[in-house]
């Protein structure tokens, strides 16, 4: 009658033994990002350089006329040849001593004003239009700066013979040169033995001169700038997590977005590829295009969702990054532009807003602290009785369900406090107890780990007996040395519930109750002795002593008598009952006590329960246990 209106009291369908029963099924809970946390990353940048620009082929071209040439030489030689172009007639070829012609210039080149040469051939192609051959021929070439007017020397061509209508070719390296619109050329040797020879010289007749410059290469100029090609840049992106060891080989994202961004300072049109070979969508590795504008800046935003990303194919370090490659264009300019290698295009590139859906790499060594819990046992039926009893075999278990992809052992710490301010600790061990996890995502794994007699206090604790029970720790991730595998889903989690089993096998030392009715009015009047008779029978394992105490109004003790009222039922090897037990007794009031019973308001009996063996012995409880108890009265009056 005790502990049945206790809803957690539990009786067993086949025997009727006795059993408290509690459970909490979601005494903790921790969520994926309890384990991983991926914020928004900071904004990263690198520099896409322009780099040399590339001026392939750059030409220039000149033919100087025969009385052009001759302009240039000594007066004789001068008159010979003019004399013979005038004639029209076959005459001598006049020879030309070895002697300089002046100055001549190019045409303008119109796709460029300036260039500073970081790399270059200059080849100069002679065709001999006149009629006689040249022994000798030595041009010193030079380019005017058309803003100052001054000459800037790029080197000089020696050539040998030439034949009437052939071609000569010679070559110089013009790296570190400036060239400019157009080539001054200073013919500082020519020459030619022709004397004998009978030809008519036309006034068409001419020195050809074809300048082609090669393989050049840019620093930095004004010109119309051709189209061309960025060298390839590859950058990295460094993930940012909160727990630096953490090491993630790839993320498969359920949303977010990547955001990229360009900005530049190129007079020019164009396009950037963003190159993304480690971000797999559905069609497979990713590639961006954002136009080179006028307005200096162009952007693009890549959703997350359906993609995964790949952050171990750095070989350098192969987790918490990805690669990424930029490759530049420019349009050919229509205009005079002014460009610099050392211009550039800044990627900015940012993760915003990720959550992702499934997560392998290996999380490191860490603690995940629970936080406390307090557990509020309902045992007032047990505060309710005095002295004190020892639950034998009770137990608890701690059930988890687990879907992350984590070894993990799990510190369980728990307290005991009573109304009357005790606290004690659980001390199970081992303190560290191993929970399963599944072996591949979207599986769950389930485990109990149990505690009882044998690897902790727990019957000390509970038979303090606790109102309250606080329960803290932690969660040891990859508590197994070494590099570990794991991996997570955003839907993972660890869910640990908590059981009480307490069985009512217990043993009790003076452990009792007392109970109070008013005093019958007049009972003793007249009465000289008395004496309360008591028939007892009982399948109770527990030896019973009876307590009669008379109270005053105040309820102080006036008088008190103690008797043994029966002993403990018998049980067998597994605590249970045998047969009941019956026991007579009696208790005598003399009549110095009777006059004490007359003053008294109240009567309190009081029951204590002792189980064999002072107290030690453990012995179980059923419902169909009972004590019933007859009294009668015998007494003694005056008449």
């Amino acid at each position: 009658d005790a502990v049945l209106d206790y809803p957690e009291v539990q009786v067993d369908s086949q025997d009727g033994f006795l059993r408290l029963a509690y459970r909490n099924d979601t005494l903790l809970k921790l969520d994926a990002e309890d384990y991983i946390k991926i914020p928004a990353q900071p904004i990263q940048s690198v520099d896409l350089s322009l780099g040399i620009i590339r001026f392939d082929p750059i030409q220039f071209s000149r033919s100087i006329s025969i009385l052009e040439l001759a302009g240039g030489l000594d007066a004789a030689t001068a008159q010979i040849i003019q004399q013979a172009v005038q004639s029209g007639q076959p005459l001598p070829l006049p020879a030309i001593p070895p002697q300089s012609a002046g100055n001549f210039s190019t045409d303008t080149n119109p796709l460029l004003q300036s260039l500073e040469i970081s790399r270059g051939i200059l080849t100069l192609t002679i065709l001999n239009g006149l009629p006689m051959a040249l022994d000798s021929l030595v041009i010193g070439v030079q380019t005017v700066n058309p803003g100052g007017g001054q000459f800037v020397h790029l080197g000089v061509f020696r050539y040998g013979t030439i034949a009437p209508g052939s071609q000569a070719i010679s070559s110089i390296n013009i790296a570190g040169s400036e060239v400019y619109s157009s080539i001054r050329m200073n013919i500082s040797k020519i020459q030619s033995g022709a004397q004998g020879v009978s030809a008519i010289i036309p006034a068409t007749s001419a020195l050809g001169l074809e300048f082609r410059a090669d393989s050049v290469e840019v620093v930095r100029g004004l010109g119309k700038i051709p189209g061309q090609t960025f060298d390839t840049d590859t950058a990295v992106f460094d993930f940012t997590l909160e727990d630096s060891s953490v090491q993630l080989q790839q993320i498969q994202w359920a949303s977010g977005q990547l955001n990229l961004q360009a900005i530049h300072n190129l007079p020019l049109s164009g396009q950037i590829a963003i190159e993304l070979p480690d971000l797999i969508g559905p069609g497979g590795p990713t590639t961006v295009l954002l136009p080179i504008t006028t307005t200096g800046t162009s952007s693009a935003t890549l959703p997350l969702s359906s993609t995964s990303l790949l952050l171990d194919r750095d070989a350098t370090r192969p987790w918490n990054r990805f690669r990424y490659r930029l490759t530049g264009r420019i349009d050919s300019s229509q205009t005079w532009v002014s460009i610099d290698s050392s211009q550039s295009i800044q990627i900015y590139v940012h993760l915003h807003q990720p959550v992702f859906e499934e997560v392998p790499g290996a999380f490191g060594q860490r603690r995940i602290d629970l936080p406390r819990t307090r557990v509020g046992l309902d045992l007032s039926f047990f505060q309710q009785l005095e002295g004190s009893f020892f639950l034998a075999n009770p137990s608890f278990s701690i059930e988890s369900r687990k879907s992350v992809g984590v070894p993990s052992a799990l510190m369980l710490e728990m307290q005991a406090s009573t109304v009357d301010g005790r606290i004690d600790s659980l001390a199970a061990s081992p303190a560290q107890q191993t929970i399963q996890h599944p072996a591949v995502p979207r599986q769950t794994a389930v485990s109990t780990l149990s505690f009882n007699r044998n690897n902790s206090r727990l019957p000390y604790l509970i038979s303090l007996p606790p109102d309250t029970l606080s329960l803290s720790g932690g969660i040891q991730i990859n508590h197994i040395p070494g590099a570990q595998s794991n991996f997570i889903r955003s839907d993972s989690k660890l869910e640990v519930g908590l059981s009480f089993d307490l069985p009512f096998e217990l043993s009790l030392t003076n452990f009792g109750f007392v109970d109070t009715i008013d005093a019958p009015k007049g009972l003793f009047d007249d009465v000289l002795e008395a004496q309360l008779n008591f028939n007892a029978t009982s399948t109770f394992p527990f030896q019973l002593n009876l307590k009669m105490m008379f109270l005053d109004s105040l309820g102080s003790t006036i008088h008190e008598e103690d008797l043994s009222l029966i002993p403990a039922a018998s049980t067998d090897a597994q605590g249970r009952v045998v047969s009941p037990v019956s026991s007579r007794s009696a208790l005598h009031i003399d009549r110095m006590e009777i006059e004490r019973a007359r003053l008294a308001n109240r009567w309190a009996l009081g029951v204590q329960l002792n189980t064999s063996g002072s107290g030690t012995t453990p012995v179980r409880l059923y419902n169909d246990y009972f004590l019933r108890l007859k009294t009668g009265v015998e007494l003694h009056t005056q008449y």
